[in-house]
């Protein structure tokens, strides 16, 4: 019974010696290798160019033209939304109300109709749901074409 132990050590004893030269083996001859995946994107850069001179005596009724456009200097096509924040300065500096007590404008913005405005508060060039692409080098129509001071308004401070 002694010897059929013995043997069966042996066995067990030969396994796992046999198994960590197999490891070791194993081990030796196992590499690994880095590979950089580096994925380059197309230029995304645009220009907001504005062409606007601000009246030095504005007056109800008076329409002043105001240009403000998107160029695409990027390599790639883009699509334009916009939004805007309306503030008024008078020639001292002073900030005027938006909208008097009975809610009138203090000037009309006109928005140029390739601009569609949404209701998520912006303005998409085209539509929301069908973008009009600027390429590379191309210049937008004017998200603004005037702004006309409300004729049946007078702002005085």
């Amino acid at each position: 019974m002694r010897k059929n132990n013995n043997k069966k050590k042996l066995m067990i004893v030969s396994g796992i010696s046999l198994l960590t030269i197999l490891g070791g083996t194993l081990a030796y001859f196992s590499t690994t290798t880095d590979i950089e995946n580096v994925f380059k994107t197309g230029k995304y850069h645009n220009e907001i160019v504005e062409k606007f001179v601000s009246p030095t005596s504005w007056t109800p009724g008076t329409t002043t033209t105001k240009e403000v456009t998107v160029k695409n200097n990027g390599n790639v096509d883009m699509a334009l939304r916009a939004t805007f924040t309306e503030k008024w300065i008078n020639a001292k500096g002073e900030e005027l109300p938006l909208k008097d007590s009975n809610n009138i404008p203090a000037a009309i913005i006109n928005f140029n109709e390739s601009w569609k405005p949404a209701n998520d508060g912006y303005y998409y060039y085209g539509t929301k749901s069908n973008l009009t692409k600027l390429e590379s080098g191309q210049t937008s129509t004017s998200f603004i074409n005037s702004v006309k001071f409300n004729e049946n308004k007078c702002i005085t401070t």
